[in-house]
């Protein structure tokens, strides 16, 4: 579905998601009333996500509905796209949590030897 996958939340008819340029996602929501929401934020695979809420943008929108001559009206005024959220850096966040399942399983692991090996108090 041009690169979308589904999500939803409470209050929507559906949800579409599309990774853009690997750091960025856009977001289109539909409502039951018939309206559209779109916007752009930090990609989920990054801490950042976290920090930096979504901008509007309506263009990638627009676009697909130009693109496939679906029919639609502007209820409001759309703003500009004010550009995505720029963070400084992007941190992956699936590295750090492997990098703690294993230190936490190491861990884990030691004690238990430990525990079994060391000698037992009678």
């Amino acid at each position: 579905m041009l690169g979308f996958r589904r999500y939803g939340s409470l209050g929507q008819v559906f949800g579409l998601v599309k990774r853009i340029d690997g750091r960025y996602e856009v977001h289109v929501r539909g409502y039951i009333d018939n309206t559209l929401d779109g916007e752009l934020e930090v990609s989920r695979e990054y801490l950042e996500h976290l920090f930096y809420g979504s901008q509007p943008c309506y263009e990638p929108l627009i676009e697909i509905l130009n693109k496939y001559n679906i029919p639609y009206e502007l209820v409001k005024p759309i703003p500009p796209c004010l550009g995505s959220p720029q963070p400084r850096t992007l941190t992956p966040w699936k590295p750090i949590a492997i990098g703690l399942t294993i230190i936490g399983a190491v861990g884990i692991a030691l004690y238990l030897i430990d525990s079994y090996f060391s000698p037992k108090e009678k």
